[in-house]
């Protein structure tokens, strides 16, 4: 018996080696996605074999972070085949700290996520929180500082190499919930790499008290679109 289970993980580990993306449980328009059907085995051309064993324990973690942040994500059909597919920058407006984290959660496959090097680098406890969601197989930190290119160029790295980006244009949390100015890093991104872009919407972590700049309430729930 341990031999045959040796054998099937053998033969699960090489199909998702390759470049060729997995196939994950499939929405229908307008479905609503919960947790626990959103994060699928990651299909980026390269990733640690430890990604593919711990696809249980993502599930559970994914099911059980949702749940207690009351989180519901509605994902289109194609934006799902895309982020799968790799070579695709994901944009969000930019509303509270779980951000990152919840599109990360949620998404089809793992994300190369641009975090500010003051949380991704000199904030220790994030920078371990982090350290740790990569180590799980939710994907990749690149550290963004706005004097310097290194961290675009990173992420244009990961877009060519097959992978799917995580990128909030508005460079920070927004002050009061609305949507602000953005910066042109995805336009560069899309320029420099042929990148397709798919948009994300977050509504409801703008009220948090704990995780928001101007919120009013304690456990808001929160509502994902990514179209």
């Amino acid at each position: 018996m341990w031999k045959a289970l040796r054998r099937r993980a053998r033969v699960s580990v090489a199909g998702c080696s390759n470049p060729m993306p997995h196939q994950p449980a499939q929405l229908e328009d307008g479905e609503k996605a919960g947790s626990l059907t959103s994060m699928t085995t990651p299909s980026s051309p390269a990733h640690p074999r430890r990604w593919v064993y711990l696809r249980p324990v993502r599930l559970c973690m994914t099911a059980a972070l949702a749940a207690a942040l009351r989180t519901r994500a509605t994902i289109a059909p194609k934006a799902r085949e895309m982020l799968v597919k790799g070579g695709t920058i994901l944009t969000s407006n930019h509303v509270s700290l779980l951000d990152g984290v919840l599109l990360a959660l949620l998404s089809p496959a793992p994300l190369a996520v641009g975090v500010d090097s003051d949380w991704s680098v000199k904030s220790p406890w994030a920078a371990r929180g982090m350290a740790t969601l990569c180590w799980l197989g939710y994907g990749w930190v690149v550290p963004l500082d706005s004097g310097t290119p290194q961290g675009l160029r990173k992420l244009a790295r990961h877009l060519r190499e097959g992978r799917s980006v995580l990128l909030f244009p508005e460079g920070q949390i927004s002050p009061n919930g609305r949507p602000q100015a953005e910066r042109p890093g995805v336009s560069w991104l899309a320029e420099r790499t042929g990148a397709k872009v798919v948009r994300a919407s977050i509504d409801g972590a703008e009220r948090s008290l704990i995780f928001a700049k101007a919120g009013d309430h304690l456990w808001p729930r929160i509502a994902i679109t990514v179209s």
